[in-house]
């Protein structure tokens, strides 16, 4: 980068490489199915 001519601090380089980025996306939740009376649910709130 400094024999392009970059003259700046690693820092700033360092937040504007920080600042181009995506932010880190979360997995999707894989859903799945199961045969009837192979799974149950139990809600315990009230």
């Amino acid at each position: 980068i400094t024999e392009q001519g970059y003259r700046g601090g690693m820092t700033i380089l360092r937040e504007f490489i920080r600042s181009q980025t995506l932010p880190a996306q979360a997995e999707p939740v894989v859903r799945f199915e199961t045969e009837p009376g192979r799974q149950m649910q139990v809600d315990w709130g009230t």
